[in-house]
């Protein structure tokens, strides 16, 4: 980095003493060296976010020398500038460029902020955001309409994150004026038009959403983008709620979720899949909400199961796993894959030269949607463990009450929008939903729970936990009085959360008065019910000990650990240190009753796929771990260090067990915070 700063500052210097005629080769050496430093600061910040460090990534994004090199990496328009030696307009037309990039770098650090404010749930991260917007204040009235359309909605996101609603209610209204009066096409003005119609709801102005539905409902013919057609939709199915019409509501909202399953087939950008499911979220959750005010307890538990599995299927776009595939079913995946990226580019290379202003025919996705959906029902057929990974699989209420043992009782929560609604489910199939009220008041309850319980020096935790129970666990008391067992069902935050630990108000924690597991979904507890664990008795201990690599210290507690492990069970093999290899574990794993790790859980909340178990060569992710092939009854994550500062979307936790019960083990137990090595 330093090295490349020092060429580029020789280089414009040079370049800037230079006389008429403008010497292009030197300015051409300096805009080289800019890209080849841009290259590694998108590494840097590639790599940062990768690591979870989301923070860092917002400060490299900050910094002068980021921005600047944004500005100088010239577009095509300034290059018959310096062909013409026109060094006035060339400079003119730089200076231009660092204005927008300055607009840009601003409005694009507000979004980030609210990205990281969605996942956090932390006031301060809105308002960081809120800053940045700020930023872009003198050059807002040279935008065009659509970028000030953008930056208003963005900055409305962020007062409706710090619940201002009236303020966020008068930027969306700006932006929906700004849309009229521009005659932006439909799909351009929809956006708008859904957040202050959202905004109305919130204000319980139902008169004038019922206006704006009118506005939505006549753009909808003009629509290009199928993706839209299911916002109007969900956006009718909301309407329909407020106004307490719920059966409507419900059918609204299962029209919009199967167009939204049925356009994902269509989808050919990689990177759309990774947050396809996610960011259309909407009409799921209005189902559930619906589902829950009408007390129909079979609809509301299969789209909750729907939408954890929908979830996990982003997830799994960005992994591969082998595993449980017959290799006929692998082999037409990857030419369908294949096939995509194809059409990927080729839809890419169609838009670029519509907009050079050429006429050219948009390449048909839907011969390639019906194949897909036709692999899908093979894998659902051959594969219905790997076709649950991908959201293809989910059980209803029924059947997940018959997993159910005797003494049982599930709880199911699940976030809705901006409430929590939790899920009680008798062995005989009775149960009921209740609301539990707005999740912006739950979030601070759990972050301070497990700041007290990971602080060893702390007693206030058992207050927290209390407070806890009474929100979770208190409304389901008529329910669980009678049951040995709870199988808990948590969702989004709620995943860091050790329910066990929580204290009723006699001072009695979870754990005294039930047996308490958790499982990612009802439909991962079906396949557990299946595996084929070994029954030999056998353990092996995979402890890190003494061995040190990068940033990752040792653990030589882990050896102690290991060897109390021994004496309890004398057959334990013990693989430490140099010997707890990726090889080790991917080639003798699948041998064992128990399996034990000793080591560090590094968990990415920005990339769940890419958290792991550190080895004493490499890392094992998720992704790998997919691909073991174990038989354990029992999988143990011990001395994990989870490295969060924050709480993000709990993904990263969930998955982690989610990897090993695909990979083998119907049971994972891990740690989920930081331990001592010593303890």
């Amino acid at each position: 980095k330093t090295a490349l700063l020092q060429a580029r500052a020789a280089l414009k210097t040079q370049a800037s003493q230079l006389e008429h005629p403008v010497d292009k080769t030197a300015f051409m050496k300096a805009l080289q060296v800019d890209q080849a430093l841009m290259s590694l600061y998108i590494g840097l910040v590639r790599t940062m976010y990768d690591a979870g460090r989301l923070e860092d990534v917002i400060t490299a994004l900050e910094t002068p020398e980021f921005t600047s090199l944004l500005a100088s990496m010239a577009p095509a328009h300034l290059n018959p500038l310096l062909d013409q030696q026109n060094l006035s307009g060339f400079k003119d037309s730089c200076a231009e460029l660092w204005r927008v990039t300055s607009f840009v770098a601003a409005t694009d650090r507000g979004a980030s902020w609210n990205t990281i404010a969605d996942e956090t749930g932390h006031p301060e991260d809105y308002r960081r955001a809120l800053s940045a917007f700020a930023e872009t204040g003198p050059l807002m009235a040279q935008q065009s309409p659509p970028t000030q359309i953008a930056l208003l909605s963005n900055e409305g996101y962020s007062y409706e994150g710090l619940q201002d609603y009236q303020k966020a209610h008068q930027l969306y209204l700006q932006a929906t004026r700004l849309a009229v009066t521009g005659h932006l096409d439909p799909d351009a003005e929809l956006p708008s038009q859904s957040n202050l119609f959202r905004s109305y709801l919130r204000l319980k102005q139902i008169d004038r959403a019922e206006a704006v539905m009118q506005r939505i409902q006549s753009l909808e013919s003009g629509l290009i983008s199928p993706d839209y057609r299911w916002q109007v939709t969900g956006l009718e199915g909301r309407l329909l709620e407020a106004q307490g019409q719920y059966e409507a509501a419900a059918v609204r909202y299962r029209q919009a979720i199967s167009t939204i399953e049925e356009r994902r087939t269509h989808v050919v950008d990689p990177e759309i899949r990774k947050t396809y499911f996610r960011t259309r979220m909407g009409p799921y959750e209005g189902l559930m909400r619906v589902t829950q005010k009408l007390q129909r307890l079979p609809d509301f538990f299969s789209v909750s199961e729907q939408a954890r599995s929908r979830v996990l299927a982003d997830a799994m776009s960005r992994t591969t796993v082998h595993k449980g595939v017959p290799p006929e079913l692998a082999g037409r995946a990857q030419a369908q894959a294949s096939q995509q990226h194809q059409l990927g580019v080729a839809l890419a290379e169609a838009k670029a030269a519509r907009q050079r202003g050429l006429t050219v025919s948009t390449p048909d996705t839907a011969s390639l949607a019906q194949s897909e959906q036709a692999l899908t029902l093979d894998f659902v057929r051959q594969a219905p463990e790997y076709a649950q990974l991908q959201g293809a699989v989910t059980i209803d209420s029924q059947t997940a009450a018959h997993l159910l043992d005797a003494d049982a009782v599930l709880l199911s929560y699940q976030q809705v929008g901006l409430g929590v609604v939790g899920c009680v489910l008798h062995p005989d199939g009775r149960g009921r939903v209740v609301w539990l009220g707005d999740a912006q008041t739950l979030d601070p309850l759990v972050l301070r729970f497990l700041a007290h319980i990971r602080d060893p020096q702390s007693h206030d935790w058992q207050p927290a936990g209390t407070a806890l129970y009474q929100r979770l666990v208190a409304p389901f008391e008529t329910d669980i009085k009678s049951a040995r067992q709870l199988v808990v069902l948590p969702e989004g935050k709620l995943n860091y959360l050790p329910f066990a630990a929580l204290t009723g108000p006699d001072g009695r924690y979870l754990v005294t008065r039930y047996r308490v597991t958790t499982e990612p979904s009802a439909t991962v507890l079906s396949f557990c019910r299946q595996k084929n664990s070994l029954r030999h008795q056998t353990c092996v201990v995979y402890a890190l000990g003494n061995v040190s690599h990068g940033n990752i210290p040792a653990l030589p507690g882990t050896v102690t650990e290991a060897q109390d492990i021994k004496r309890i069970m004398p057959r334990a093999d013990l693989v430490m240190e140099g010997a707890f290899t990726l090889q080790a574990v991917q080639s003798g794993a699948g041998a064992y009753d128990v399996v034990h790790f000793a080591t560090h859980g590094m968990l990415n909340p920005s990339e769940p796929m890419k958290s792991a178990v550190i080895t004493a060569t490499d890392a094992l992710p998720v992704s790998d771990i997919f691909n073991l092939d174990l038989h354990a009854n029992l999988v143990v994550l011990s001395a994990c260090e989870t490295n969060l500062g924050k709480l993000y979307g709990g993904e990263e936790v969930v998955n982690l067990a989610r990897a090993f019960m695909y990979a083998g083990t119907p049971s994972v137990m891990a740690t989920l915070w930081s331990i001592s090595d010593a303890s």
